[in-house]
């Protein structure tokens, strides 16, 4: 089995991965939607200015896993 994987990418920038958006998985499913897992990142540091953001889905080079990435969404609170 391998991972799935997904992290943010500031693309305002020259498509830089955020630091700490970069997460991971290893579980299994044979219906993505009634079986979704959900992975959340820890605290993430964005820079400063208006920003535009792609989220990216994948797994390793090579893998013929097919991967879905639903309602990913970014949540800012603010202190």
């Amino acid at each position: 089995m391998h991972p799935a994987s997904a992290r943010l990418i500031n693309i305002t920038d020259g498509d830089i991965e955020i630091a700490g958006s970069h997460v991971t998985t290893s579980a299994l499913h044979t219906n993505p939607v009634s079986e979704a897992s959900r992975v959340r990142s820890g605290v993430l540091a964005l820079p400063s200015g208006t920003k535009t953001y792609r989220a990216e889905r994948g797994g390793p080079d090579g893998s013929l896993a097919v991967i879905h990435m639903h309602e990913a969404k970014i949540i800012i609170i603010t202190i």
